[in-house]
């Protein structure tokens, strides 16, 4: 502030807190979209295992079907 002159003051004041305001908003945008992500990996991981089980019993099920059908 002191390298600017002093009408220039409130300009430059104002100029500095409309800056500080928009990166207080883009810092809070970035919290919230890694919040984002975490919870959406989070999801992706619970759907991969459950995926991964549900494929597990499809093969235990053919395996069943077939020693049936093999008995008939």
């Amino acid at each position: 502030m002191s390298l600017c002159g002093e009408p220039d003051k409130p300009e430059v004041k104002k100029h500095i807190e409309d800056l500080d305001s928009a990166w207080d908003n883009v810092t809070a945008l970035y919290a919230k979209r890694e919040e984002n992500l975490i919870d959406a990996m989070e999801k992706a991981m619970e759907f991969h295992e459950t995926l991964q089980v549900m494929i597990m019993i499809v093969i235990e099920s053919s395996y069943v079907i077939n020693a049936c059908y093999q008995q008939l």
